[in-house]
């Protein structure tokens, strides 16, 4: 776990042991239960930490406090320092971007599948990923990769796989890096880490007939796009 090591390297002399004073473990296996130290435990999945048999905890979860330092996914990846500059957006909006750009690869996303088919309905929604390619080619894999085809396009269907207070990934901020307007759903805390004027959050309406409602409406208003 590189970033938990870089910031607790900060304060304290770290050193790699057999025998530990600290152990950090994830939400594999149960090996770290040997051993009767200080135990860490780190995730950025959607589990939660169980503070009977950790005494501290980075995950992505709520609420921050002495025990459990929030560092969700996003956090973690490098692009992150880029949504801190600023973006030309008379150049993006006058870019003759296509509709919307989709990258899935977990077919148990039912959500998400379900936004997908509703929105195209209305215009052909680009699809990307390995599960419902409709492209004839898959994006590379990587990071950078997926950012560069999606800023071919106005939108992009950013939903997590799954929805949990606090549980945020890398899908929202790979939208803003690519100048793209993100339609989320998952974390329904999402505003209290981004700026909820700048994207398209689900949490916000009744249903997905009224997200797609709103999508029609930016995408046919050069302003409020």
């Amino acid at each position: 776990r590189e970033l938990e090591w870089r910031i607790i390297s900060k304060k304290y002399d770290l050193e790699l042991s057999e025998d530990p004073e600290i152990i950090f473990y994830s939400n594999y296996g149960e090996k770290h239960k040997q051993y009767t130290c200080l135990r860490v435990f780190v995730s950025m999945e959607n589990v939660r930490p169980n503070f009977h048999i950790c005494d501290y905890a980075f995950t992505y979860d709520y609420p921050i406090t002495a025990r459990n330092y929030r560092l969700p996914l996003y956090r973690r990846c490098r692009e992150y320092k880029d949504l801190l500059f600023s973006r030309d957006v008379r150049k993006i909006s006058a870019e003759k971007r296509k509709f919307c750009g989709f990258v899935v690869s977990n077919q148990k996303a039912k959500e998400r599948i379900e936004f997908f088919n509703k929105l195209s309905s209305y215009k052909p929604v680009d699809s990307g990923g390995r599960y419902m390619n409709n492209i004839g080619v898959s994006i590379e894999p990587g990071r950078q990769n997926k950012e560069a085809w999606l800023r071919n396009y106005k939108f992009n269907i950013a939903f997590e796989n799954t929805s949990y207070p606090g549980y945020t990934t890398e899908k929202i901020l790979e939208a803003f890096i690519s100048g793209t307007i993100p339609i989320y759903w998952g974390n329904p805390l999402i505003s209290l880490d981004f700026n909820p004027k700048a994207f398209i959050n689900c949490n916000d309406f009744k249903s997905f007939d009224e997200v797609i409602e709103y999508v029609i409406e930016v995408d046919q208003n050069e302003a409020l796009y």
